[in-house]
């Protein structure tokens, strides 16, 4: 896909009306801006600073479902339990199947790519997440502009999902699911 500058100049060649190219700039922009905040380095946690490698992301013992309770938690509630009342952290990984892997395509929307590139050697939370509701516009519902990322992910026939991870931060360990479960449905 183009750069930025380059999709932003298509745009003012445009023979629509000004109405049309204000929108389409500002859409440009806002993802442009998001897929930057993507890059940042203080969005998420870096493996390595939990003492993780990739390989304990892949191990399907530690993936635990998303059940409807993720889907519905209250930011603030989320935060509130995470500091306070337990030593497990909820964190986020971005993949595509059973293993763990995030395979991208020729094309897989630069969304995927870059939270892809982002959960392959760090975790997000889901305030991070969360603040990604407005990166994929064009993506939600009736062609919406923001959306829940954490819930329906990169839009219509994306074929990433969020895999989630328990982090304690007493023993600096994955927890691994119950054992009475079977592996985690994926996707």
């Amino acid at each position: 896909m183009c750069n930025f500058e380059d999709r932003i100049k298509k745009i003012l060649l445009s023979n629509k009306d000004v109405q049309d190219i204000y929108d389409e700039i500002e859409t440009e922009t806002i993802k442009e801006e998001i897929l930057q905040y993507l890059e940042d380095n203080n969005l998420g946690t870096d493996i390595k600073e939990l003492g993780l490698k990739e390989e304990d992301l892949k191990n399907p013992k530690y993936m635990h479902d998303l059940e409807e309770e993720d889907y519905n938690i209250l930011e603030e509630l989320e935060e509130a339990t995470e500091d306070f009342a337990s030593n497990i952290q909820i964190l986020y990984k971005y993949i595509s199947d059973d293993y763990g892997s995030s395979n991208i395509s020729s094309d897989s929307r630069d969304f995927c790519k870059s939270v892809v590139r982002r959960t392959t050697n760090s975790l997000l939370t889901r305030k991070d997440i969360l603040a990604l509701n407005s990166a994929n516009p064009g993506f939600g519902k009736g062609g919406s502009n923001s959306y829940s990322v954490f819930k329906y992910r990169g839009g219509s026939y994306c074929v990433h999902f969020w895999i989630k991870f328990k982090f304690n931060k007493k023993t600096l360990t994955l927890v691994e699911i119950d054992d009475t479960h079977n592996q985690p449905f994926l996707g």
